[in-house]
C-alpha cells in the first residue's frame, strides 16, 4: 500500500517561546560556573546569587544576563582583592 507524507501542521509559537529559549538549565549553569548541580540547589535555598527564574512546581532557569552579572562580580585582580 502507498503511504502519502502528509506536511506538518504549522503551529505558531508562543510570544514566548523565544523567552524561554533563551533561559539557561541548571545543568547548563553548573557547567558553565564549573559547579555541581547540587551547590546551585544549596545557594538557591540559602538565597544566595545567581537570581534564578522559577517556572511551574519545580523547573529552575536562569537567564544569561543574569550569569554574566554573576561572574563579573566575581573578577579579582588578586587575592587580596576579595572583599
Amino acid at each position: 500500500m502507498l503511504q502519502v507524507d502528509t506536511p506538518a501542521k504549522k503551529t505558531t509559537p508562543s510570544p514566548y517561546t523565544a523567552i524561554i529559549e533563551r533561559l539557561l538549565s541548571v545543568e547548563e549553569v553548573a557547567a558553565i560556573l564549573g559547579v555541581e548541580k547540587n551547590t546551585l540547589a544549596k545557594w538557591r535555598v540559602e538565597g544566595r546569587p545567581p537570581r534564578y527564574v522559577k517556572i511551574g512546581r519545580s523547573t529552575v532557569r536562569y537567564e544569561p544576563a543574569t550569569i554574566r552579572a554573576f561572574i563579573a562580580a566575581r573578577d579579582r585582580a588578586s587575592t587580596a582583592a576579595h572583599p
